[in-house]
């Protein structure tokens, strides 16, 4: 059970694990688990720019009208959206599988490995028909209506693999893999609603005035099989190579597999006589060279058609998607460098990668000409995106003494992805004012950017200009005339973290962690709402304060204000765990136990006004979009648990 910040926000939540082992033979052994989860969630509705949502109408409020019907919120006071919308999930989940491990040789050995995992979710969302006093906030929606979105999934994995090992000479290993797989996975969607219903107390769809529903499918299967050869010479240096071929039922019926090369190199070099151990105790070098894939969309290479009313009420059909043959999955090609370290008698360790990835062949949207007799776009794989970064990790221990010792860590990675080819395609719109555009980051952020403008004596915003884009060498031009200009990208190009465990007696272990995120803007529909939409921000009440905010909002002009920089760190954990004396758990029947207690999402460092950056940053199908709207924050937990070691 867990209560959430709103009365409206709660989950009861049961779950269970069972597993099985049982060895039929010296050679042959079986491993089952199952699992099972239920429960219901209710959920705040997160309306953000609507009269449904309590966060977004208080985000929207406005002080001035405190006296009126809504007193200042938007659309409806609180009280009156947790009286009139419930809205809740339930959730039934069960995970099954088996495996077969046996070892008819000492040379060969394979196992068998299948299972399942099957949830069905409701998610429902009620508005009764409502008291008079309360239908004048909502309106129409007063009357009542009920939304149920059914989603059945079922996902069946099958996998086979063996292992062939053989010592082809004292120094000389050999290790040959082989394996096959198999994934469906299964989603059907129902959808009923029901509008108006008759009277108060009635809350079933069939008994509503009106009443609609859809279903819909998707399903997707991939077949793959794999070989891996790899060497090993005095237990020191290691070569592998491997191919993997995969099909998938969301390829073009023209195009029939994919084949993914794979070839890595790994030597211990600290292990060789030459190596000066009294400076670095340990060095692994490693390098690596693949190919992966993303498969497409279901659907997205099918000719398909949408059902409408024709002529006479009758029904037909109507061209919708032309659909490619020919379409084929995103392949990437990754090289990757690095190395592993550690010195002063291992109270020093860092692991450093390289990694340098082209993607070549990504789907990208294309129009399709009138003459075909389809309209849109088409899937095509016309694109190519770099991604090149560093991840580093560092693990150092200060202190090591017999009843102390004091470890501390970090990490950081980072990501620096562009567009190189696009095909000969104009800018693509991928969400809320995102783009692909050849020679930035995927779906970047694009509008105008504001560099300067005075306020006249009435507060309206004058002399506006423009960024004018490098198409104008730099050049400042009147903003109904300037280009759209990069405002930044929409994930972080910096993240990583920093750890310290201190371990007192063997027994008490304090630990902490702070995270970052950096690098990266988000559109906020917040600052959208409030400024764009209603007028009701600080800026346009104050312009004089920052004329170039108080530009935008009044313009229209969207820029540099409503694209806010989401980078921040966060005291994520807090915790201090005690490991428990045998003799004071023994009573109870254990042999060991450890108390913990904890605490998440602490405090936040960021320069962003809203609540909390960490709410963005989305995806909705084939199109990647950042927005921070109306969204609950994380909240802080206190968290106490004891387990016990039969």
């Amino acid at each position: 059970m867990d209560e959430g910040a709103l009365p409206s926000n709660h989950l009861d939540r049961w779950n269970g694990r069972a597993n099985l082992k049982l060895i039929l033979s010296p050679n042959l052994d079986a491993v089952a688990n199952v699992g099972y989860v239920t429960g219901r969630s209710y959920v705040d509705r997160e309306g953000g720019g609507s009269a449904q949502s309590v966060l977004g109408g208080a985000i929207q409020s406005l002080p001035l009208l405190r006296n009126g019907p809504t007193r200042g919120f938007v659309g409806a006071p609180p009280e009156a959206i947790l009286a009139a919308f419930t809205d809740y999930q339930d959730l039934d989940r069960f995970i099954g599988g088996i495996n077969l491990n046996h070892r008819p040789f000492s040379w060969f050995s394979h196992r068998i490995t299948a299972g399942t995992d099957v949830v069905h979710e409701e998610n429902v969302g009620l508005v009764p028909r409502l008291a008079p006093e309360l239908q004048a906030f909502f309106g129409r929606t007063g009357l009542g209506l009920k939304q149920v979105d059914v989603r059945n999934v079922t996902t069946v994995t099958a996998d086979y693999a063996g292992t062939v090992t053989w010592n082809v000479s004292p120094r000389l290993t050999s290790n040959t893999s082989f394996g096959a797989q198999y994934y469906r996975n299964f989603i059907q969607f129902l959808t009923t609603r029901g509008d108006e219903f008759p009277a108060p107390g009635v809350t079933t769809v069939s008994s509503a005035a009106v009443i609609t529903g859809a279903e819909n499918s998707v399903e997707n299967v991939t077949v793959g099989s794999y070989v891996q050869q790899q060497f090993g010479w005095n237990n020191r240096l290691f070569l592998t190579a491997a191919v993997r071929a995969d099909d998938n039922s969301a390829f073009g019926q023209d195009f029939d597999f994919v084949v993914y090369p794979k070839f890595s190199a790994s030597w211990v070099v600290s292990e060789e006589p030459f190596w000066p151990r009294s400076l670095i105790g340990a060095m692994k070098l490693r390098a690596a060279y693949g190919r992966s894939g993303q498969q497409p969309l279901a659907f997205s290479s099918l000719r398909t058609f949408t059902p409408t009313t024709g002529p006479g009420n009758r029904a037909t059909v109507w061209p919708a998607f032309v659909g490619n043959p020919d379409l084929a999955p995103e392949r990437g090609e990754e090289i990757e460098l690095g190395f592993e370290a550690s010195a002063l008698a291992e109270r020093l360790a860092f692991d450093v990668t390289y990694y340098h990835k082209r993607t070549k062949g990504a789907i990208l949207r294309r129009a399709v000409a009138p003459s075909s007799g389809f309209a849109g776009n088409q899937f095509v794989n016309i694109g190519e995106v770099r991604n090149r970064g560093v991840e580093l990790m560092l693990n150092a221990t200060p202190i090591r003494a017999q009843r102390i010792k004091w470890n501390l860590g970090a990490t950081l990675a980072t990501n620096d992805n562009k567009i190189t080819d696009m095909g000969g395609l104009p800018p693509i719109a991928t969400g809320i004012f995102q783009q692909h555009r050849l020679g930035f980051p995927v779906a970047a952020n694009f509008g105008r950017r504001v560099v300067s403008a005075d306020i006249d004596a009435t507060g309206r915003a004058i002399n506006i200009m423009c960024d004018g884009g490098p198409d104008n060498g730099g050049q400042v031009v009147p903003c109904a005339q300037a280009p759209l200009v990069f405002l930044g990208r929409i994930t972080p190009k910096y993240e990583g973290a920093v750890t310290t465990t201190l371990t007192l007696f063997d027994r008490l272990t304090l630990f902490a962690m702070v995270d970052f995120k950096d690098n990266y803007t988000v559109f906020d529909g917040n600052i959208n709402n409030r400024c764009y939409s209603r007028r009701l921000c600080e800026d346009n009440l104050f312009p004089e304060r920052d004329p170039i905010a108080a530009a935008q909002h009044q313009n229209g002009i969207y820029g540099q204000s409503v694209f806010q920089d989401m980078s921040f760190a966060k005291l994520r954990t807090i915790s201090a765990s005690y490991d428990v004396p045998g003799q004071w758990v023994r009573p109870f029947g254990a042999s060991a136990g450890t108390v913990t207690l904890s605490a998440r999402n602490l405090h936040t460092w960021t320069g962003y006004w809203g609540i909390d950056p960490e709410n963005s940053g989305l995806e909705r199908g084939d199109e990647s979009f950042g927005i921070n709207q109306g969204q609950m924050p994380m909240l802080s937990q206190v968290l106490l648990s004891i387990r016990l070691t039969l």
